[in-house]
């Protein structure tokens, strides 16, 4: 198979995380700008990383895709077989790829010496040696623009998006220096969640790297456990002890943030304010992709019986706000078909120059 993918690209790192925990015989092409032309033409989106399977077919979006993998490649074991630890790994791994998208990108574009080295990098990448400090500068004002300041990010929370990358340092630290993975002795999809983030922008950019190394040592050893593609025990040992402070943020911000967001696509508003436990963000962009997580997420807790939703309760705390939660249709599948074939387009296709900023 072959991986496109970007050496700087959040979910690219997660997905290769999973292919060498796997051992999956794999090539990576740097996906550049005529790359992702060829992704689109096959898979109708923009967007990396994707994978062009031996028979034609082609695999995106890293939380499925690595399912579809699972099922092919289903040792050593990612997916849990116990459907309460299933669904807390899955909620964490979907607060991980898009809650923290944010912070990501803020440490990413707002400090001047990254936003100067990032930009030029993806210049080069895309473009080639020529123009990379113009491009560049063009193209760290769009991210800031697009994934910030014209996304509820303003002044006044500025350094609540800042503070959030070093509370979920705080908290994994205090986790990983006690277990070598978030739930146990073993990776699980709750793990590669939070590589998206923690690897290629934490933990690879210079400034939340520095951060990383000095406040949270065990989570960068973790990170480098994690791209090894290290197995650990043949056991689960599932364990959520320390995880408190991240359910309360779930709770409190991430799953109201999901909910609000598919009442705006529902009444057609194209933004909306989130007042949260923690998080305010006054325009928010309403974003197609996070109604989808939130379907996902309702799809998963309709999947489990009373029993076994009050057994998760008891893990992460009250999920009242899942159990009167209502679907909201976006045109998106509530688990996306994989593979596809070449031509087959999803219901939304956006055309941007880099990828498609939101879809």
């Amino acid at each position: 198979m072959l991986v496109y993918k970007s050496d700087i690209s959040y979910f690219s790192g997660k997905v290769e995380a999973y292919l060498h925990l796997k051992g999956i015989p794999h090539e990576v092409r740097d996906t550049g700008y005529f790359g992702f032309l060829e992704i689109e033409r096959a898979t109708g989106v923009k967007k990396m990383p994707a994978i062009a399977l031996p028979d034609g077919r082609w695999l995106y979006d890293s939380t499925w895709l690595i399912r579809w993998l699972e099922d092919e490649h289903p040792s050593p074991a990612v997916r849990l077989e116990d459907p309460v630890q299933e669904f807390v790994a899955f909620l964490i791994e979907d607060y991980g790829d898009e809650w923290l998208w944010r912070p990501a990108m803020w440490w990413r574009w707002v400090p001047p010496v990254a936003q100067r080295q990032v930009g030029r990098r993806i210049a080069r990448e895309f473009f080639g040696p020529f123009f990379n400090g113009p491009i560049g500068a063009w193209f760290a004002l769009r991210q800031r623009r697009e994934w910030l300041y014209r996304d509820g990010v303003t002044r006044r929370n500025d350094g609540w998006v800042q503070q959030l990358y070093r509370d979920e340092l705080a908290t994994l630290n205090r986790v990983l220096a006690n277990r070598p993975f978030v739930l146990g002795q073993r990776p699980t999809w709750a793990d590669f969640g939070y590589m998206g983030s923690m690897f290629r922008h934490f933990g690879c950019d210079d400034e939340p790297s520095e951060v990383m190394r000095r406040e949270a040592p065990a989570v960068y050893t973790w990170v480098a456990r994690m791209w090894e593609g290290a197995g650990g025990a043949p056991g689960v040992g599932f364990d959520t002890s320390g995880l408190d402070a991240l359910f309360a943020r779930i709770r409190g911000d991430y799953l109201p943030y999901l909910e609000q967001n598919a009442s705006a696509h529902d009444r057609g508003a194209k933004r909306f304010d989130l007042d949260g436990a923690t998080a305010t963000l006054r325009g928010s962009v309403t974003t197609t992709y996070r109604v989808h997580a939130w379907n996902a997420l309702l799809a998963q807790w309709a999947r489990l019986t009373s029993a076994q939703q009050h057994e998760v309760e008891r893990l992460v705390g009250d999920l009242g706000i899942l159990r009167g939660g209502a679907r909201v249709e976006c045109g998106l599948p509530d688990v996306c078909e994989l593979p596809v074939t070449p031509g087959t387009a999803p219901a939304i296709r956006v055309r941007t120059l880099l990828g498609q900023p939101r879809n």
